[in-house]
């Protein structure tokens, strides 16, 4: 059953809204605390594997950069571009609005 939300307006008149069911709301705390779990280890493999990298690069002057560049292309762009549709296939999400937040990654 539905969690609905009563006003009564008078004696004929009455408003009722349906809420959605609890499982959305779980399904939204599983997708947001996966999406920033993943947000934060991409973010840590971008700052260990390329910018820490290129500000060492910077200091000693030196112009060896194709490992940047392989980690950038090679790792990173593709999964950020794979694991928010493998998230949607994992959880089997089936809300329109829930499959369209979690690709906008």
């Amino acid at each position: 059953a539905a969690w609905t939300i009563e006003i009564i307006l008078d004696q004929k008149h009455q408003l009722i809204f349906l809420l959605p069911k609890y499982q959305f709301y779980l399904q939204i705390i599983v997708i947001l605390s996966t999406q920033m779990l993943l947000g934060s280890l991409l973010g840590m493999l971008l700052y260990y594997g390329i910018f820490l990298p290129l500000q060492q690069q910077q200091e000693s002057k030196k112009r060896n950069g194709y490992s940047i560049f392989l980690i950038g292309y090679g790792i990173i762009i593709p999964m950020a571009l794979y694991i928010p549709f493998w998230i949607v296939d994992q959880f089997d999400i089936q809300n329109v609005l829930l499959r369209l937040g979690c690709i906008a990654i």
